[in-house]
């Protein structure tokens, strides 16, 4: 093998180095929504970022903040933010403005759930305490 291609093979290597650490970094990076659609009844609208057409909302819908909501007449809407677990069930003709953990300025008539998952009880770590032992 000649220099020319060791040097061709170094150069390949590390554009597809290059390549598959910036397609890591943009997987990874955080969502930007902040609520989903568990559920509806009737019919509901989103605008996006409160400006221009309205779109139907369904169950499972991504909502991001500043995005303005609409439930129409005999519709309800469930959703939950994803940060804080927040559960808000919107009534009929309601219109609110999604928030990145919460709504704000939220009526008395919407009912809010707040969830918690109980995270396991840690352990304490000792070392040289019990001992375990395989079986043969």
């Amino acid at each position: 093998m000649d220099i020319s291609q060791r040097y061709l093979e170094k150069i390949t290597f590390l554009i597809l180095s290059i390549i598959l650490l910036a397609l890591g970094n943009v997987f990874a990076q955080e969502a930007d929504y902040s609520a989903i659609v568990l559920d509806i009844v009737g019919k509901a609208s989103v605008q996006q970022n409160g400006k221009g057409k309205e779109f139907s909302i369904e169950s499972g819908d991504l909502l991001y903040p500043g995005d303005v909501i609409k439930t129409e007449d005999n519709s309800t809407l469930t959703i939950e933010y994803i940060e804080s677990n927040r559960l808000e069930k919107w009534p009929q003709g309601k219109n609110f403005t999604v928030g990145k953990t919460k709504t704000d300025n939220v009526p008395a008539d919407v009912k809010i759930t707040e969830r918690s998952i109980p995270l396991p009880k840690k352990e304490p770590f000792h070392m040289g305490g019990d001992v375990m032992r395989a079986r043969f």
